[in-house]
């Protein structure tokens, strides 16, 4: 009776084993599941940043020109908008 009692105690703990390795594989396999997905993520959001970062740069350029050109076409006009208005004195 007490080996029948000590073989079953015995197979309870190869079946914990089993049963443990089984959840830590199925815990590791999520992680690593988890950290796919975090890695993509990375680099999707690496992508958005560059995509964002090129039409800030767009915009930048943009307003430069606009800002460049713009005292130049000031300097221009600026004295004929001063003969068109008469001298008082």
């Amino acid at each position: 009776m007490i080996r029948i009692l000590f073989l079953y105690e015995k197979s309870q703990i190869k079946k914990d084993k089993i049963g443990e390795h089984n959840l830590i594989f199925s815990t590791r396999s999520k992680q690593k599941d988890n950290h796919h997905i975090f890695i993509i993520i990375y680099f999707w959001l690496i992508l958005n940043i560059r995509t964002i970062i090129k039409k800030y740069i767009y915009i930048e350029k943009f307003i430069t020109k606009l800002v460049i050109n713009d005292p130049k076409l000031q300097c221009k006009l600026l004295p004929k908008s001063l003969l068109s208005f008469p001298l008082k004195h």
